[in-house]
């Protein structure tokens, strides 16, 4: 299965959700904001695990987190 990798704009779309309690989840080979108690996929991070040690996020602090977050999902598919 060929997955997605965490775009910076996945990121600013869990930073800026009304979903509650939004989270990046991995469904079927996409990556995609779902709300907490919604149970598809396979979860990537939550907004509140991703701001835990940072609240404001420049649009590098994205890039550099999702090409993190990327290795971490592609690590998932080995």
């Amino acid at each position: 299965m060929t997955t997605s990798a965490v775009r910076a704009g996945d990121l600013r779309d869990l930073l800026d959700s009304d979903l509650p309690d939004p989270r990046l989840v991995l469904h079927e080979g996409r990556v995609e904001v779902v709300a907490g108690d919604d149970r598809r996929g396979l979860d990537v991070v939550s907004r509140d695990e991703f701001t835990r040690d940072q609240a404001e996020f420049t649009d590098q602090d994205l890039e550099q987190r999702a090409a993190a977050l990327s290795a971490v999902v592609a690590n998932l598919g080995a």
